[in-house]
């Protein structure tokens, strides 16, 4: 393609691979929608990290948020503190996560972002992973992306090929 100087730089598209639709998974943070306390998963907290490490294993469902598949979502993750002055350190969140899937495809996908949290549910509204790794229905898999919505505790996940 021929730009010339007049002309914008094309937008970069969000999906590494127009050619190859992105597969969109979902999942939800609470058994019982209308029960704030309620949770769809399990989760280990380790008591010797000041800000919060652990292991969060979600079962997945459909788009409409309402039956679960037999797909599991599983999160690796630790809160690192602000740095005390005069260090100017942010908050970060590491989070490694995988996706295994029922019918044997498997993703591992990883980020480290800022985030004000305080337990494993994150306050922003999207995270970028890098994929480390993919195979099965899920092979070739470069980017992972999970959209949150933060209020009623619904989760999308775009994985991009």
């Amino acid at each position: 393609m021929i730009r010339l100087p007049s002309q914008p730089l094309p937008i970069a598209s969000p999906n590494p691979n127009p050619f190859i639709p992105p597969r969109v998974l979902f999942y939800r943070l609470r058994l019982d929608q209308s029960d704030p306390e309620s949770f769809a998963g399990v989760n280990v907290v380790s008591p010797f990290f000041p800000q919060y490490a652990g292991v969060t294993v979600l079962e997945m469902t459909d788009a409409g948020w309402q039956e679960f598949n037999n797909n599991l979502i599983m999160f690796f993750g630790y809160r690192t503190p602000e740095g005390p002055p005069p260090l100017s350190i942010k908050p970060y969140y590491s989070e490694q996560i995988q996706i295994i899937l029922a019918d044997g495809g498997y993703i591992n996908a990883q980020t480290v972002y800022i985030d004000n949290g305080s337990g494993f549910v994150t306050e922003t509204p999207r995270v970028d992973y890098t994929v480390l790794g993919s195979s099965g229905s899920l092979s070739g898999a470069r980017m992972l992306s999970i959209l949150f919505d933060n209020v009623n505790a619904y989760r999308t996940v775009v994985i991009s090929f």
